[in-house]
């Protein structure tokens, strides 16, 4: 496979890809568009997987802050902390593949803003190019 590593924001990747739909027709379930294009996302020890989905919906977005990074997410976006699954909402770390880090401050961001997500096949955990991991 021969394949080319980009790091892109993921709603710019949606734009140029084409899958950026007007507002007023997401709701909080959102909408799944095939990946016809052959993309693929490292999952956390280091196999390339390729992303089934490319998924919008809305949903409150909140700002967090690590030593690391920092992410804005959804409220129900699901990472790992210590090896299990939380919200961010609930979480008080992430789990980065260089070792768990506390979250220093987390903001509400915006309400029932646009949102950008992948799925992948099982364990379905992905990691971003600052090194959290994620799940779909």
């Amino acid at each position: 496979m021969n394949l080319k590593k980009i790091k892109i924001p993921i709603g710019i990747l949606f734009k140029k890809l084409g899958i950026n739909h007007p507002s007023s027709i997401f709701d909080e379930k959102g909408f799944s568009f095939p990946n016809f294009y052959n993309i693929y996302v490292k999952d956390p020890q280091g196999n390339f997987k390729r992303i089934q989905y490319f998924v919008t919906k809305k949903s409150d977005t909140y700002k967090v802050l690590t030593k690391k990074s920092t992410l804005y997410v959804s409220d129900k976006h699901l990472i790992l902390e210590n090896g299990k699954l939380k919200t961010i909402k609930e979480a008080t770390s992430i789990d980065y593949l260089d070792g768990n880090y506390k979250i220093l401050s987390k903001e509400k961001y915006k309400s029932n803003d646009i949102v950008y997500d992948i799925t992948i096949d099982s364990p379905h955990l992905y990691v971003l190019g600052d090194g959290s991991i994620h799940h779909n």
